[in-house]
């Protein structure tokens, strides 16, 4: 009985990872070769409504404070980030930020919002019967 128990379990716990798991595509920010940089932050927004982005262009990042979206420092001279993102159909941003060796920072250069692909809805039930 106990096994038989476990055996249902862990056919739930299949049948509700693999319905529920979202199909992922690489997506790939980049830009232009920078001199004089160290660093660049990388800041990452994702969200159903643009208007809820909190970047602006040039913006300082710690006024208002972004660095909670910070997502990577890379080296200065990397140009471009790959992103491993769900296909919900959602909007997302792409800021960065140069910083020097000295430590002074440039104001937030961001992507436009751009949609994540959409999977389509898989097949519900397939039964099979003999003809």
């Amino acid at each position: 009985m106990r096994t038989l128990l476990i055996g249902m379990l862990f056919l739930f716990a299949a049948i509700f990872t693999i319905s529920c798991a979202q199909p992922k595509s690489t997506y790939e920010a980049n830009w232009t070769a920078l001199t004089g940089v160290s660093n660049i932050y990388i800041f990452f927004w994702t969200g159903t409504d643009t208007t809820q982005c909190p970047f602006t262009d040039n913006q300082d990042y710690l006024s208002p404070d972004i660095s909670t979206f910070k997502v990577a420092t890379l080296a200065g001279t990397v140009t471009l980030y790959d992103m491993l993102l769900d296909n919900s159909g959602k909007y997302i941003v792409v800021g960065a930020v140069s910083v020097d060796t000295s430590g002074f920072y440039s104001g937030l250069s961001k992507s436009y919002a751009f949609k994540l692909g959409t999977v389509p809805i898989k097949p519900g039930f397939i039964s099979i019967h003999k003809k």
